[in-house]
């Protein structure tokens, strides 16, 4: 591929961007934008590396590897440690976005084998008081219960909670019960007048937020 195909592949993209939004672009066109490639070559190398959760797991030399060039392989690391360095976050820290719910949760979190569900509990002001698990297991809308979720937020006086649970498979994508589980809940908290805010799946290397990805009153 030419230059100048790849400046236009890329202007195209740009074009995309801007008139829909960085938020509602594939996590290829994302990636693609990032590194400054095509498309179909962002694709490629994803894929060659085994997914976007390996993909982003890979160091400057292994990304290399896939036929990226050095400079774009470092900006692109340099990018997603930037990512990370602004999400994370700790108990006292405010929540403001889902970068940051998403970099308050620990490491070991997200390299669970298990499916992990959490409720990240917040004061008036939007500060992450503490991270609750709540249970362990597949989700599923008859095993979490609203009380558990709802009881550790009631005991500390929570104004606000983020749900959170993980993925294993590292596809952070929502299934039809996760969106049964988040309406279940959501509307226990209208009653209990403590607000869901968010619901982030998310595994070693991504995340889906609920509330970023559409108006969240499902």
């Amino acid at each position: 591929m030419q230059y100048s195909d790849i400046s236009t592949s890329l202007q195209k993209l740009d074009s995309k961007a801007a008139k829909n939004g960085i938020s509602n672009l594939s996590t290829d066109e994302l990636a693609a934008l990032a590194l400054r490639y095509p498309l179909e070559k962002a694709s490629s190398a994803i894929e060659e590396a085994g997914g976007i959760t390996s993909f982003l797991a890979l160091n400057c030399d292994q990304t290399m590897e896939l036929g990226i060039g050095k400079a774009r392989a470092i900006a692109f690391r340099a990018a997603f440690e930037l990512f990370a360095a602004k999400g994370k976050k700790k108990a006292g820290d405010q929540i403001t976005c889902a970068i940051e719910a998403y970099g308050a949760l620990s490491p070991n979190a997200k390299h669970a084998e298990q499916e992990c569900f959490y409720a990240m509990l917040l004061n008036t002001k939007g500060v992450l008081i503490s991270v609750e698990l709540i249970s362990i297991g597949i989700l599923n809308a008859s095993l979490v219960h609203a009380r558990e979720v709802f009881r550790p937020a009631i005991s500390r006086s929570a104004h606000s909670i983020i749900l959170a649970h993980n993925h294993p498979s590292g596809d952070p994508m929502p299934s039809p019960e996760d969106f049964s589980v988040t309406n279940k809940i959501k509307k226990a908290g209208e009653i209990l007048d403590i607000a869901v805010k968010d619901h982030i799946i998310f595994c070693d290397a991504a995340y889906y937020s609920f509330a970023e990805k559409r108006p969240f009153y499902l």
